[in-house]
Formats: C-alpha cells, sequence, structure tokens
C-alpha cells in the first residue's frame, strides 16, 4: 500500500492595483524650479519628499488570491516512501515513488531525396510518472513508457494536404519506412517543425497508455503461473499512475491519471486481463493513489483549501503525514516516513519542497 497526492501547483498572490500605483507615483513627483522644490500639484516643499515604503497588505481576499503558478506551472505530488508486503510489513523506507523520464522527439534525416532514418532529437520535454500498487508492475510499466517516449518520431499523417505528426517508434504504419531505398521525398519537405502544432499532452497520454497496458499484458501471460506457485491473487498485482505531460499546444503541464481495471466477461466475471484507464486531472481537483482510506476527507479539505488564502500543497502535506502516523502508531506499516512534498515543472525538474523524516 501507499498513498500518493498529486494536483497542480497554486500560489498565493497578492492583487495589484496598478492604477493606484500610478497615481502614487504621480503623486511623489517633484522638480526644481528656480532653486526651489515644487511637488506634482505646484506647491513649494522644504525638503525632497520621501517616498512612499511599501507595505505587505492584511492577508485577506481583498488583498490576495489564491492562483495557478502561472510562470512554472508546475505540479506537486506528497507521497510516502515505504514498500510493504501485504498489509502489514514495511521492508524498505525511504523509496522514492516519484520518477522523472525524458520524452525524446526525433527528425527524420535524408540524404538527398532518401530517408536515412531518425539520428538527432528535435523537441525534448521532461515527464513525471508517479505510482502506486505492485512496484514490480509499476516498474515494469515504467520501463515500457521511458522505452516510448525516448524513441519518439517526426513523421507524417496518410491525409492531405501533409501533416506532420508524431509516431511511437514501434509504429508500423509510418510512410517514411515504406521501401525507403526507392521512395524519393521532396527537400522542402520534413524541414520546419512548430512544435505547438506537432502533438498535444493528450497524444502523448496514449502513448502512455500503449505503454502501461503493454506492462499489464506482459504479467497477464504469467500470471496463471503465479497463481499456481504462491498465494498471489490478481488484485495483488495491480498498479495505477499520475503522469506530468507538458503541452506545447496550450503551453502547460497536465496530469493524467491511470487506474487499473479488470475486463469482464459476459457473466460479470474477471477474466484476467487488465487494462489502463485514463482520465484527465481537472485543475481543481486533486487525485490520491494507493489508498481509499482519507481519499473523501483530501477531496472535501482541497475544496475548501481552494476558498482559503494558506498553502493547499502544504496543508495536504500535513494531513498526509497524519495519516502515515497514525497508521504507524496503530502498527500498520503499510505506509511509512519519510514523505516527501515533491514539485515537478519543466524548468527545475523534480524538486523536493519539503521532507518528514519522523
Amino acid at each position: 500500500m501507499t498513498i500518493i497526492v498529486c494536483g497542480y501547483t497554486r500560489n498565493l498572490n497578492e492583487k495589484i492595483n496598478y492604477a493606484e500605483i500610478m497615481s502614487d507615483l504621480e503623486k511623489e513627483k517633484w522638480s526644481f524650479q528656480d532653486g526651489k522644490i515644487i511637488d506634482a500639484n505646484g506647491k513649494k516643499l522644504n525638503d525632497i519628499p520621501p517616498r512612499k515604503k511599501y507595505e505587505k497588505p492584511e492577508l485577506n481576499h481583498q488583498n490576495y488570491e489564491l492562483i495557478l503558478d502561472d510562470f512554472y506551472k508546475s505540479t506537486f505530488y506528497l507521497c510516502d516512501s515505504g514498500i510493504s508486503v501485504g498489509n502489514n510489513l514495511a521492508y524498505i523506507d525511504n523509496f522514492f515513488k516519484v520518477d522523472v523520464i525524458d520524452l525524446k522527439i526525433y527528425q527524420p534525416s535524408f540524404h538527398g531525396y532518401y530517408f536515412q532514418g531518425y539520428h538527432s532529437v528535435q523537441f525534448s520535454h521532461k515527464v513525471a510518472i508517479g505510482f502506486a500498487g505492485n512496484v514490480n508492475l509499476a516498474k515494469l510499466c515504467i520501463s515500457y513508457i521511458k522505452e516510448h517516449l525516448e524513441q519518439l518520431r517526426i513523421s507524417r499523417s496518410d491525409a492531405r494536404p501533409i501533416e506532420y505528426i508524431v509516431r511511437k517508434h514501434c509504429d508500423n504504419d509510418n510512410p517514411l519506412y515504406n521501401n525507403p531505398e526507392t521512395t524519393m521525398w521532396d527537400e522542402d519537405l520534413f524541414v520546419d517543425y512548430d512544435e505547438s502544432k506537432l502533438y498535444t499532452a493528450n497524444q502523448i497520454s496514449d502513448f502512455i497508455e500503449h505503454s502501461i497496458n503493454a506492462g499489464y499484458e506482459r504479467i497477464r501471460k504469467n500470471l496463471s503461473e503465479l497463481k499456481r506457485n504462491t498465494t498471489i491473487r490478481e488484485k495483488d498485482i495491480i498498479a495505477e499512475f499520475a503522469v506530468t505531460i507538458y503541452c506545447p499546444f496550450k503551453q502547460k503541464n497536465e496530469i493524467y491519471i491511470y487506474r487499473p481495471r479488470f475486463i469482464e466477461n459476459e457473466y460479470g466475471v474477471p477474466n484476467g486481463k487488465l487494462i489502463a484507464e485514463k482520465m484527465l486531472l481537472p485543475e481543481n481537483e486533486i487525485a490520491i493513489l494507493g489508498t481509499q482510506a482519507i481519499t473523501s476527507d483530501l477531496n472535501q479539505q482541497y475544496s475548501s483549501l481552494l476558498t482559503n488564502l494558506k498553502n493547499p500543497q502544504k496543508e495536504l502535506f500535513e494531513s498526509v503525514n497524519q495519516h502515515i502516523k497514525n497508521q504507524i502508531s496503530e502498527c500498520i506499516f503499510n505506509v511509512n516516513l519519510p514523505s516527501y512534498y515533491f514539485q515537478f515543472d519543466q524548468r527545475r525538474g523534480l524538486t523536493v519542497i519539503d521532507r518528514l523524516k519522523k
């Protein structure tokens, strides 16, 4: 078991009245006229007037507002760091449950009119992945995600007029690979790419869904053997993910949640096949992975925090820490300290904002 809470970073922002600032600046103006100090209203002054000192306004809704991180467009992950067997045995602590991998998009290379392959990276970004559930399955899925996202390729669609698109390296429909020795391409093709029109975060999320399902399928093929030789069951081999992806079209990060679902046959009985169900996390919501115990409480708390003037990430982090402490005090060690408050953005990557050791 684990606990991961993720969402879009919100910061407390001072409301700035630019009209009032300009008015104050006008009032502060003065000049020398005939050896005298004259203010903005034409009155004589004995001394040069001091500039108005900035005083931090009172913390209230009139002066401050809670807004999304508009500069870094960051997301946050709050999580414990324990790995457990069953419900009560934590055998590893200080285990990071958020990974960062590279997204690389390669451009096609040509020798004259002929396609030569993919050799140079045209665009690159970072992708953050938080995971909960079976660690072996999660790591397997992440390895598939990494394999796909590090080898994306610029190609063209089959439609007319020609449109540049991004394809997976395993895509058998890439037209550039159709008879590369004899197919000739115009030299003015594949020379200028607008990243904002090339792909979206949603398209990348589809590639990630494909990768997760590949991991699920590999486990499924070995599930019968596992069940025969161990006490493990389908419910023990699941993993869910919270992935932050940069969208060049919207110029911001988006969070996609992937939760497992067993496919049922016509009689409503699970047939052993597991698939990932994808959801784009709305900006006014959080996602909780790994536990249902405090999901309702955290969702209610977050809704209240959005109308408050407290730091929502820090408040949620305190609640997560309290839940972990409560579990440990009851000798339930399926979550464990230290806990981490991570922040992720494209400029700084994954940053530890806070950490609770004990």
